[in-house]
């Protein structure tokens, strides 16, 4: 017993310097499998016929177990990338956390500027300091999520103003108002970005008044509930400019000085911030014609004007020009006491010259959905139009619906549609019908909603072909879609009138070779006459032998 004893306490113990890795249960049975895979991929190699299965199976494993603290740099940092925090201040503690997996984190985190270069203002102003230490001078991007002091963050703004590139405030605090008007007090040389995305419904307004050192570089300025800059010179160099729910107390002149001034602007949003619009004109364009040449945006892509009443939409319409733009939302409001124009005088004067979406648009929709919106949507592989008008109370416009509809219609007659949707038919005079089949020769798809239109459509496709010398008018149309909503039972005969239009017209374009490939009509119809139900059922047979893939669905 004394003998093992001694041989125990002279055993000697293996030395443990800092270099050595300890393991955990866990990671220590990682390793042996690690080590073992390595051994047997070594050996696999090393046959002169490589077993390629069992090879592919062993690397695979052998990547599993694979840790994260022994990938390349370039793949490490991807993955601390992912940890950065991105929406709350909180988060912070989070990214600190991250610093002390191990000492390799520790040093790619503390050491690369990029990873401090979004900053999460904090109620701690040494978490800023911090930040902008660690930035080795590069440009920051500063966000304002929750609480923070802004006494301290003011004199820390002061010093490194010149790395500021975006600032980004959405903390509910009460004092938001003054604080976004003391933070862009400060001079920031480098500001490309100001996103205001706090909204509140008070009726008091921050005060956007950038110092013109702040205008050189900025490019992208978003406010909500706020006032905006007066200075045409905040605009020369933004590409993007968004006001929302805010009140803009300028006059049209100067809104039309402000657009001609932004020569770069790429995407313009304004919503609801026109109400204290001064000095606009005093009606529509067609009363009260533009007196200044309109303002060309010529980098502009996306238009969105909204909330706004229909007059004053017109003349901002009228007075500016976008040649380039890709996406145009206009929504505007009237109320029942105001009178108002021809839907002509919602149009642009020279729809053509204030965006080519009206001689190029492949799409078109238009019509009076109800008694309370009008409503225009163009649209080709690269441009899109909205344009609405909400009328509230019964206003209605000085024309009729079918005269307005007319006016849709023609103003895009020479555009290769190739797809018209209708959605209330029925305000479509057969005049206007037989017009846009004799203009509009690429026509393909036709879908209509409505109601005693069906008759009506097919004698204008027919007459149009009549008067055009026997040329088949519309010769691509391939596929019509039609609702007819009503049907009138004290009309005799009305079925089979409407059944010897449809074949007639559907005859014609038989025996010139030109087919229609699909059509879709859902009919109100009641055979309460035994003579109607005969029709429907002959109707529905010769339907069928003249358009391939024919449906009449009649309730």
């Amino acid at each position: 017993m004394a003998n093992t004893c001694k041989k125990t306490a002279l055993r000697p113990s293996k030395p443990r310097t800092e270099d050595t890795p300890s393991y955990s249960p866990a990671g220590a049975y990682r390793r042996a499998t690690r080590d073992s895979l390595i051994e047997k991929r070594d050996k696999l190699l090393k046959r002169k016929k490589v077993p390629q299965q069992e090879l592919s199976k062993t690397l695979v494993a052998l990547n599993d177990t694979q840790p994260v603290n022994t990938l390349p740099p370039e793949l490490l940092m991807n993955v601390i990338e992912l940890l950065r925090p991105s929406s709350d201040a909180l988060d912070s503690r989070n990214w600190l956390s991250q610093s002390f997996v191990c000492r390799r984190w520790y040093a790619i985190i503390t050491t690369m500027p990029s990873l401090w270069r979004h900053i999460y203002v904090t109620s701690c102003p040494e978490w800023l300091e911090r930040c902008l230490s660690r930035c080795a001078g590069m440009l920051v991007d500063i966000y304002f999520t929750g609480r923070f002091s802004l006494q301290a963050t003011i004199p820390t703004l002061e010093e490194h103003g010149p790395r500021v590139r975006s600032i980004t405030y959405s903390a509910p605090r009460s004092s938001w108002a003054s604080d976004i008007s003391q933070l862009l007090s400060v001079p920031l040389s480098s500001l490309e970005k100001f996103d205001m995305r706090l909204e509140t419904k008070s009726e008091r307004l921050a005060i956007v008044d950038l110092p013109p050192e702040s205008y050189a570089h900025l490019h992208f300025l978003c406010l909500r509930s706020c006032s905006a800059p007066l200075d045409c010179a905040a605009f020369t160099s933004l590409r993007t400019f968004k006001l929302i729910r805010s009140k803009w107390r300028i006059t049209f002149n100067q809104l039309l000085d402000i657009l001609a001034s932004a020569g770069q602007l790429q995407e313009l949003v304004l919503d609801d911030c026109l109400s204290e619009l001064r000095d606009c004109p005093g009606g529509f364009p067609t009363t009260h014609p533009p007196r200044r040449s309109p303002a060309t945006l010529s980098q502009l892509r996306t238009l969105q004007l909204t909330a706004v009443r229909s007059s004053l939409g017109a003349q901002i319409i009228a007075h500016i020009q976008v040649p380039n733009a890709t996406r145009i939302v206009v929504r505007t409001h009237a109320n029942h006491d105001v009178p108002q124009p021809s839907v002509r005088g919602l149009l642009p004067p020279n729809p053509t010259s204030f965006s080519p979406i009206f001689s190029t648009a492949t799409s078109l929709s238009a019509g009076f959905p109800d008694s309370h919106i009008c409503e225009l949507d163009a649209r080709n592989a690269t441009c899109h139009l909205v344009m609405r008008v909400y009328l509230r109370g019964y206003t209605r416009f000085s024309d009729m619906p079918e005269q307005a509809m007319d006016v849709f219609l023609t103003t895009f007659a020479d555009a290769p549609l190739t797809a018209l949707t209708i959605p209330e038919a029925q305000q479509v005079s057969s005049a206007t019908w037989e017009h846009t089949f004799c203009r509009v020769r690429t026509l393909k798809q036709l879908t209509l909603d409505g109601h005693n239109f069906v008759g009506g459509i097919f004698t204008a496709l027919r007459s149009a072909s009549e008067h055009s010398g026997g040329i088949i008018c519309c010769p691509e149309l391939s596929t019509v879609s039609m609702r007819d909503r009503w049907y009138d039972p004290d009309k005799p005969g009305t079925l089979e009138a409407t059944a010897e239009q449809v074949l007639g017209a559907l005859r014609m374009r038989e025996q010139q070779g030109i087919k229609l490939q699909k059509l879709n009509i859902v009919y109100r119809y009641r055979p309460w006459r035994s003579k109607e139900v005969n029709t429907r059922k002959s109707f529905l047979k010769e339907l069928k032998s003249l358009v391939p893939q024919a449906r009449f669905d009649a309730f």
